[in-house]
């Protein structure tokens, strides 16, 4: 960890004013933000922390794959919570990913849009990504809740080129900390929210307004298979259903890909 500077304390004192969060570490580098909350939990079973850090090393996604993570280029950010009900589990991509939206258009960036189930794109380009992972230690589940912002970034070289995005290269300048605190209470309001009711119910109609796949062509795993056919509606437990010549499926994970996203 690092010596905290004005800056992240003022961020710590806010986030512990705003929430129920029992710590707020910083990194200079590390490994991955969710695999470090997993060692912290083995060692300290804090019930909720915060984890944020400059650098990833071995950053990843979903699936595995690499998110680039290099130091003050984006926010790396773990959101850990002790929860009761792992089977609900399923759903925090997606307040995850309303907890980012809120968060984004509050510090002015109006074209953002969710993807199903855990980016967020602007220009149709990726420049959020949330990993969410069920831990258990003892008896005791935690979600731990990966979210990635690119923020600084110049260019993400050849193979990324048409898939990814920054804030900066789309011409915001925003502070890196002022997103995390900004994300941060957002999802606070959300998951409390999502806690109270144990759905999505109450934020149908603003997914359903947010996501860029409704109404467009789509193809998903369903399955062993794949289907094509429109997205019609996020439901109230954060299915995706989709329609394929009148019969309808209720995508609940997996890839949806999206033509003419991510340069496809």
């Amino acid at each position: 960890m690092i010596r905290l500077n004005d800056r992240e304390k003022e961020l710590e004192n806010l986030l512990n004013e705003n929430g129920n969060f029992n710590k707020v570490y910083y990194f200079d580098s590390l490994s991955s933000t969710n695999e470090i909350a997993k060692d912290i939990i083995k060692e300290d079973s804090l019930s909720e922390f915060i984890l944020v850090s400059r650098e990833q090393t071995r950053g990843k996604g979903r699936l595995e794959r690499v998110w680039q993570s290099e130091k003050d280029a984006g926010l790396y950010l773990s959101i850990v919570k002790e929860i009761t009900k792992p089977n609900l589990a399923s759903m925090l991509s997606l307040l995850a990913g309303i907890s980012t939206f809120k968060a984004l258009r509050m510090l002015g960036v109006e074209d953002v849009f969710i993807k199903w189930p855990n980016d967020l794109l602007i220009s149709k380009k990726k420049v959020s990504g949330i990993l969410c992972e069920l831990y258990s230690r003892k008896n005791v589940f935690y979600a731990i809740i990966g979210i990635g912002v690119n923020v600084n970034n110049r260019g993400f070289g050849e193979e990324l080129e048409y898939k990814a995005t920054s804030l900066l290269m789309e011409k915001y300048n925003i502070d890196i900390l002022d997103i995390a605190h900004k994300i941060v209470l957002c999802f606070e309001k959300v998951y409390n929210d999502f806690v109270k009711v144990g759905d999505l119910s109450q934020y149908q109609e603003f997914l359903n307004q947010n996501i860029i796949n409704i109404g467009k062509p789509v193809e998903a795993s369903y399955g062993n298979k794949i289907i094509k056919g429109t997205a019609l509606a996020v439901c109230y437990d954060g299915s995706l259903r989709v329609d394929v010549d009148g019969k309808m499926f209720d995508i609940r994970s997996g890839e949806v890909s999206l033509e003419g996203y991510y340069g496809k």
